[in-house]
């Protein structure tokens, strides 16, 4: 199919008003989800600094690959080139509400942020409450786009 041909396709009248109604509807779904708090994200590059508040977290979300002791062993025994690059995701009140337990692996010439745990985890994700899984994914979004585009544009640039 040649460009022109593309172009007419995805221009035609039906199709616009197909791509306008589909907007519409994300906007309006959009609009219907809850608020979710913004938790403020402080970087962790040693997790036993953040080791009670981790314990207490993953209690909360019961989860085996969510502990303290999971990601301790894994960064010491499983993959100690991987650099943390972990955060806590603190409330107003500087409460941790969620602990973001990522690494960055080198895979030449990618880098790549990963869970702490990948490999023989089979849940893994923020650790927190239930309740706070929206707000920490959220916060998970900003800190990866920190930890990647942030961080080499200024390495380029600066």
């Amino acid at each position: 199919m040649s460009n022109d041909a593309v172009h007419s396709s995805l221009t035609s009248p039906g199709r616009i008003e197909q791509i306008e109604l589909t907007d519409r509807a994300n906007q309006a779904r959009r609009r219907r989800l809850p608020a979710v708090e913004e938790f403020s994200l402080e970087r962790i590059e040693d997790l036993t600094s953040v080791r009670a508040e981790w314990r207490a977290l993953a209690e909360a979300g019961q989860n085996v690959f969510g502990t303290w002791e999971w990601a301790d062993s894994w960064t010491r025994y499983r993959n100690p080139e991987a650099k943390v690059a972990a955060a806590v995701c603190r409330r107003a009140d500087g409460a941790a509400a969620a602990i973001l337990p990522l690494c960055i692996v080198r895979e030449h010439p990618i880098r790549l942020v990963r869970f702490i745990g990948a490999g023989p985890s089979d849940r893994l994700g923020p650790v927190c409450a239930p309740a706070d899984l929206p707000a920490a994914i959220a916060a998970m979004r900003r800190h990866v786009w920190q930890l990647l585009v942030q961080r080499t544009v200024s390495r380029l640039y600066m």
